[in-house]
């Protein structure tokens, strides 16, 4: 007797929750989907997948309903369509801000009545998603995380995190600043490298990228400093990886008066450099670079 796989729907099939549908195809599940805009969802109805006419009918297909939608906001006004969750256990993908997932947690569960809710990251591109090999980490009860399991390991690698949603979300936006704060520094280099009349795409492959493993020891260091509040470059302490506040200020300094001189906007440095520029101000010049991280920590209106 064929084993019957639990029914899953899918709200949102953008680029990340197409692959989530994707996943669950390919495994056997019977997967339902819904999407305001329906050719999104033809790629998916063409390997076998449902689609349904609106947020209420798809979630009445499934069990297991899995939220894929570009905010917060998206997702409350999609769930106020919904009557009711009973008895489906309800995991929500969209990268979310702690308090907005806080209260969609409980509205989830308390109003709309779903024997459970988890918050999924997806902490993969989603190519890997699709192809069984994502990293997904969850938060929620760890008992209904455990239940489920066998369920998420479709995706590839299922860790639970932790009970707090609140923790979640500020790590996957912590990942998101790093990955935002890389793409402004990419797009200042990359627009003084074609302001010198230099090809961007040799300079991003002969220049940038090399750089990339080299930073790996710089932040590694960085992060230790950080953990352990070691910020004092004393000489026993010193690595190859280490660089002080002043340093730091000096090499911004130089890039940004480049950029200005050059007739390129430094604005996304602006903000970078006058935390650097208060650290040293305050006499934290000679510490590690690192000494900035509890500088953001503090209230900001001290930074």
């Amino acid at each position: 007797m064929l084993e019957t796989l639990e029914p899953i729907s899918v709200l949102g099939v953008g680029n990340m929750g197409a692959a989530l549908a994707s996943a669950f195809l390919e495994n056997g599940h019977p997967v339902t989907v819904w999407n305001r805009t329906i050719e999104k969802a033809q790629p998916l109805i063409s390997k076998g997948a449902q689609m349904s006419k609106s947020p209420a009918h798809c979630v009445q297909s499934g069990t297991i309903i899995l939220i894929s939608l570009a905010s917060d906001e998206i997702v409350r006004d999609l769930l106020s369509e919904i009557p009711s969750l009973l008895g489906r256990t309800v995991i929500n993908f969209t990268t979310s801000r702690p308090q907005w997932e806080i209260g969609t947690a409980n509205l989830v569960t308390n109003q709309l009545q779903a024997s459970g809710y988890l918050h999924g990251w997806t902490n993969s591109i989603p190519l890997e998603v699709k192809n069984h090999q994502a990293r997904v980490l969850y938060s929620g009860p760890k008992s209904l995380f455990e239940q489920q399991k066998h369920i998420f390991q479709v995706l590839g690698k299922a860790l639970w995190l932790s009970d707090d949603h609140k923790k979640i979300c500020m790590l996957e936006n912590a990942a998101l600043s790093m990955v935002a704060g890389l793409c402004a520094g990419f797009f200042q280099s990359l627009a003084l490298a074609g302001a010198a009349g230099h090809n961007t795409i040799d300079f991003t492959q002969e220049v940038i990228l090399p750089l990339l493993p080299l930073l790996q020891d710089i932040l590694l260091e960085m992060a230790k400093r950080d953990q352990h509040q070691s910020y004092l470059m004393s000489d026993d302490s010193v690595s190859e990886s280490s660089v002080s506040v002043g340093t730091m200020l000096g090499l911004v300094s130089d890039a940004r008066e480049t950029a200005e001189t050059s007739g390129v906007s430094a604005r996304l440095f602006e903000g970078f450099h006058d935390v650097l520029r208060q650290a040293a101000e305050s006499g934290d010049s000679l510490k590690d670079a690192s000494a900035v991280i509890q500088m953001l920590r503090r209230d900001k209106s001290q930074c």
